[in-house]
């Protein structure tokens, strides 16, 4: 999305995180907070940090099994899924004559 205005408002990036605690994306959003720019998180925990911190929040599954305990991997597909459709809305919306 970026930043855009729609319907009167200044939409800041949308953020995707897993777990929705992703150092780099909070600092971020709470810089846009401070400048009053709402903002979209795409994450499966909605009581995070990002989730606190955002206008709307779009919840996805994250499995609680995994074949790598000691490390991060999980499938981002649900979130990728969600993503992709705001993205081809987005562009069907503003691209219509």
């Amino acid at each position: 999305m970026g930043n855009e205005i729609i319907d009167g408002t200044l939409w800041g990036n949308e953020k995707v995180s897993l777990n929705g605690e992703t150092r780099e994306l909070v600092e971020a959003c709470k810089n846009l907070s401070i400048k009053q720019v709402p903002t979209i998180t795409l994450t499966t925990k909605g009581d995070s940090s990002l989730g606190k911190l955002s206008e709307l929040t779009l919840l996805g599954y994250k499995d609680s099994h995994t074949f790598l305990p000691k490390y991060e991997v999980r499938s981002r597909l649900p979130l990728n899924i969600i993503a992709r459709i705001l993205i081809d809305t987005y562009i069907i919306l503003t691209t219509e004559c």
